[in-house]
């Protein structure tokens, strides 16, 4: 019974202390500059971006270990400039590998819809003119170019 009992003791004295993620706002924890290397992005423009995407992506229910709009924005764009492994980052922001894929499955797909109000690609005589200005700048002739960065 002693022997029990002071194995049960033990047991309480010698458990692990309980973790819980630090999920603090990037924002708030990062100067401009490390956010910038980070991220590829200035605080204001995430901000611009966490309002943009606010109202697709709110929570509707009151979860208690939910990441906020700002966190979730700051995973996906930490993947979209570095192009690391979900479990890295995942690591980094103490979050699981499936947390990153889901956030990144819902907010990639909002900025790609977004993307129509801010890239203009052109079109018709444009195209000509954007040639034209290209040759007379780099001197070389353009057939057809596509860049595409991830």
């Amino acid at each position: 019974m002693a022997d029990r009992q002071r194995r049960r003791r033990n047991y309480f004295n010698n458990r692990p202390e309980r973790r819980v993620p630090d999920r603090s706002n990037p924002l708030e924890i990062y100067n401009r500059g490390q956010c910038y290397m980070k991220f590829r992005f200035f605080p204001e423009t995430i901000l611009f971006i966490c309002n943009l995407v606010f109202p697709f992506i709110q929570r509707t229910q009151n979860q208690r270990k939910a990441l906020t709009v700002p966190q979730s924005v700051c995973l996906v764009l930490r993947i979209l400039a570095g192009g690391s492994f979900y479990v890295c980052i995942g690591d980094i922001v103490s979050v699981s590998k499936s947390t990153v894929c889901r956030e990144v499955a819902r907010i990639i797909p909002l900025l790609a819809n977004l993307s129509n109000r801010f890239i203009k690609f052109p079109s018709g005589r444009e195209i000509i003119d954007v040639k034209t200005a290209f040759h007379d700048r780099a001197g070389m002739y353009i057939l057809f170019s596509v860049s595409v960065s991830y």
